[in-house]
């Protein structure tokens, strides 16, 4: 099953960067046939956005960001079906058990929603600021989700690493109904990455705008390293963030859209995530996009 993302990413900025319209647009998503609701992350923000790696950084240095652990917890308790996601949580800015905790605990609120999206981050002075080593985030993400899984899945837990260092600790309460928490990974598909994914990950998200030809490389590289780990290659779950053509000012072309979907599927994406401020240009939008994505969500899976 082919499921579709929605990314809250910008819609606070509609509403008058306050929070209240857009819970009660969460409560309209959790209505509808989306799958996942998304969170973006950012602790604080330099005023160097030009150092930003994947283009021009859309928003400007000022622009809030809620904290997605709290913010989800609160979406956790007005929605009841939507599975609550992170896009990307900049996990090495969160020391290891505390990240763990937060999780279990959205986990066991949400119902077992919990779906983490989470990367290393790209702006020196957001970890200057929460004095965490910019230049080490690589080795602190792989070893800190290493830990997670050990007090996820272990009780008591033991963990050793060169940075995070553990005997016998116990993180109660665990995931809901002891599931296991997808963590989908938003890095480059380098080798050393794709085993790392392949161990403890359950899905990848590409970079925006991925060559194909790139995608396909990635995904089959990923897929191997999911064999040589013992794991089925299928269960990899790829997600890319789509942006529709237009055909006029209004809704994106449906049947280009889903062209351009099975397209990507057949190169072995599984997932795909929409960003609600691309389609919207006030609150009022959202029931017409809402509806858009019921349609694609149906023929994409039909």
């Amino acid at each position: 099953m082919t499921e579709i993302s929605l990314s809250l990413y910008g819609l606070d900025r509609l509403c008058g960067n306050r929070i209240e319209p857009v819970l009660d647009i969460v409560r309209e998503i959790d209505a509808s046939s989306v799958d996942t609701l998304i969170v973006t992350d950012h602790v604080v923000m330099g005023e160097h956005t030009e150092a930003y790696p994947y283009g021009d950084f859309p928003t400007p240095p000022d622009t809030p960001w809620w904290e997605p652990m709290i913010l989800l917890a609160h979406i956790a308790a007005i929605s009841r079906r939507v599975q609550l996601g992170t896009g990307i949580l900049i996990a090495p800015l969160r020391p290891p058990a505390l990240l763990a905790k937060q999780c279990t605990t959205l986990d066991q609120l949400c119902g077992g929603r919990l779906v983490l999206g989470v990367g290393s981050g790209w702006q020196r002075e957001e970890f200057q600021a929460c004095n965490v080593s910019f230049a080490n985030r690589f080795q602190l993400m792989r070893e800190q989700l290493r830990a997670c899984r050990a007090m996820w899945n272990d009780s008591p837990a033991t963990h050793h690493s060169k940075h995070v260092n553990f005997d016998r600790i116990y993180c109660r309460p665990g995931p809901c109904s002891e599931r296991r928490i997808p963590l989908w990974f938003g890095l480059k598909a380098t080798q050393r990455n794709a085993q790392f994914i392949a161990e403890v990950g359950d899905g990848w998200l590409p970079i925006i705008n991925t060559p194909e030809t790139e995608l396909e490389r990635s995904i089959t590289l990923l897929r191997h390293s999911y064999d040589v780990a013992g794991r089925d290659p299928s269960s990899l779950r790829v997600k890319v963030s789509m942006i529709p053509r237009r055909r006029d000012e209004g809704m994106p072309d449906l049947d280009v859209t889903v062209k351009d979907m099975r397209r990507l599927q057949a190169l072995g994406v599984t997932d795909f995530e929409f960003n609600s401020s691309m389609f919207v240009q006030a609150p009022e939008d959202v029931p017409s996009l809402l509806s858009w994505l019921d349609a694609v969500r149906a023929a994409i899976n039909a």
